[in-house]
């Protein structure tokens, strides 16, 4: 990624491992977000990457693994983050087949409670447009998708998925899908 000298780019990976813990997937979020921040930055002028260690040491952004990943979290669309919060609640992984139980097939617009059990629905899901929720988060590197399985890359990526459901709101989501699969 950056070409330059072993010595020279020595106190960048310092700063970048320590902050990172060394998990590849959170290195590389975080030179997205020393990007994006302009604190890495690729110089016309002199043809190089250019930074300013001191600068980054001192910016209090990424300290932990899990504010970097709630970051990239909360970047994407409420139906994705929604799409997390579900699978957050069913563990580090799920299987297709209870997402099928959990999202209804069709368009039908649902009521907030289920007039059978009178519990409550934290979100609608449409199947497809759950599939195509998880399906982006895979692409982005957060979770994996193997043997029909969708699985957290990481368990802090589980653990930030979980706390942005409100504390008081997590019972009503668990009472919710366990109605839907059982």
């Amino acid at each position: 990624m950056i070409r330059t000298s072993p010595a020279s780019v020595r106190p960048l990976t310092e700063v970048v491992y320590r902050k990172t813990s060394g998990n590849v997937l959170f290195v590389l979020e975080f030179l997205r977000l020393l990007r994006d921040e302009y604190l890495l930055f690729f110089s016309l002028r002199s043809n190089q990457w250019l930074w300013n260690t001191a600068l980054i040491e001192s910016k209090d952004i990424a300290d932990n693994t899990i504010e970097l990943m709630l970051r990239k979290i909360l970047q994407f669309s409420d139906e994705t983050q929604n799409a997390l919060k579900l699978i957050a609640c069913l563990g580090s992984f799920c299987e297709e087949s209870i997402l099928h139980l959990i999202a209804a097939i069709d368009d039908v617009v649902t009521k907030n409670t289920d007039d059978k059990t009178n519990i409550y629905q934290p979100f609608y899901f449409r199947y497809r447009d759950l599939i195509a929720s998880l399906d982006f988060v895979v692409k982005e590197g957060l979770m994996d998708h193997v043997d029909s399985k969708y699985k957290f890359a990481h368990d802090q990526i589980q653990s930030v998925s979980y706390s942005l459901i409100p504390e008081k709101m997590r019972g009503h989501w668990h009472l919710w899908i366990g109605s839907q699969v059982w």
